[in-house]
């Protein structure tokens, strides 16, 4: 529905950016900062073992699409929410840092922001593999009324990407 009432909408009213114009996009979904561990093999149950590499990337499938697409030329808008922390403040840097447009995001007072804890045993004949857990935070704190401002400016977007990592009520909102 907001896609064909885009489609309609002329060429001259989508950004400019040198010869063509950019297409305006609008990416409801998640921001999720990842805690990610490197070690050469995963412990066993109830084992300690030390790493041997530890850093933190931000991310989430809805904040890697926003910042993909911005650095392709688009016009990007993020809406999502994180959390009224340093990992929230991170994302929201790293996001706006790479061009996309985040007034619609959200600080919850009472949930973090998301966190991916990322393990990857690198074994010594080069082969990896991953394990990964998401504590998904603010992300699952979206009510669909908070959604609701968008709603009179979909129209104005070329596209409306959505992920399962926010709740349903709101993509379908």
């Amino acid at each position: 529905m907001a896609c064909a009432a885009a489609a309609q909408r002329p060429a001259a009213e989508r950004v400019e950016t040198g010869m063509q114009k950019a297409p305006k996009i609008l990416v409801a979904g998640s921001f999720v900062m990842d805690l990610i561990v490197t070690t050469p093999r995963f412990p066993d149950r109830g084992e300690t073992i030390l790493g041997t590499d530890f850093k933190t990337a931000p991310g989430g499938k809805g904040a890697n699409q926003a910042v993909q697409a911005a650095r392709l030329g688009a016009a990007v808008t993020m809406f999502g929410k994180v959390g009224e922390d340093d990992f929230g403040d991170r994302m929201l840097e790293s996001v706006s840092g790479a061009g996309v447009d985040v007034s619609p995001v959200l600080r919850s007072p009472v949930q973090p922001t998301a966190v991916g804890n990322v393990q990857i045993e690198a074994q010594p004949n080069g082969k990896t593999q991953n394990r990964i857990i998401v504590v998904p935070g603010a992300n699952m704190d979206i009510r669909p009324e908070e959604a609701d401002a968008l709603r009179a400016a979909i129209a104005a977007y070329d596209l409306v990407v959505l992920q399962l990592e926010i709740p349903m009520a709101v993509n379908e909102r």
